[in-house]
């Protein structure tokens, strides 16, 4: 990671974070990148429905209990706005990691914080509670670097612009403002 690159994600970060004052409370970011080829929605909202076709609707994010879809390149990103999610947790996370890197971050109301990476079906590597000691997984070296990048702070807008941060950094894939003002393909998943 270029460190001037990291910094200046952190600091848009940070500022969206305090612009959408919502998404301090909960949120839930997840983006999805094929090893080879690329990604639809539509493949996603499979792999998330358990093979059921999407049926997916215009929402703006933010609504609760949806999970808003961004086709981004070759992959594809999922926006939850109150940080409750299946994305992250098995079965779905092996479903949606199958031939792919899914780099997720979420937290909520409840205090669950979390950066998690995982690759073909399982978890590479997880940094609960946003903590360089809480770091687990298969190779939890794989986010040794970036759960060092966590540490040492202590304000909850840092921290947690850190680890939306590192995603962008590790995907290339951005959650901007303008993206979360306008009404984007939508599914309700349990």
């Amino acid at each position: 990671m270029n460190p001037a690159d990291f910094q200046e994600s952190v600091r848009r970060y940070r500022s969206l974070l305090k612009e959408v004052a919502w998404m301090s409370e909960g949120m839930a970011w997840t983006v999805i990148v094929p090893e080879s080829g690329s990604l639809s929605l539509d493949e996603v909202g499979r792999r998330v429905t358990g093979g059921a076709t999407p049926q997916f609707q215009e929402y703006e994010p933010g609504y609760a209990d949806l999970t808003a879809f961004r086709l981004s390149g070759t992959s594809v990103m999922l926006f939850q706005a109150e940080g409750f999610t299946p994305v992250g947790e098995q079965p779905m996370l092996g479903r949606v990691s199958s031939g792919a890197q899914v780099w997720h971050v979420q937290w909520n109301i409840t205090g669950a914080r979390r950066l998690l990476y995982a690759a073909d079906g399982g978890v590479v590597a997880e940094v609960r509670d946003f903590d360089p000691k809480g770091i687990h997984g298969t190779n939890a070296e794989a986010l040794r670097e970036e759960a060092a990048l966590l540490g040492g702070t202590r304000d909850a807008f840092t921290v947690r612009a850190k680890a939306m941060a590192i995603v962008e950094q590790r995907t290339n894939v951005r959650l901007d403002r303008e993206w979360l003002d306008h009404p984007q393909p939508s599914l309700e998943i349990d």
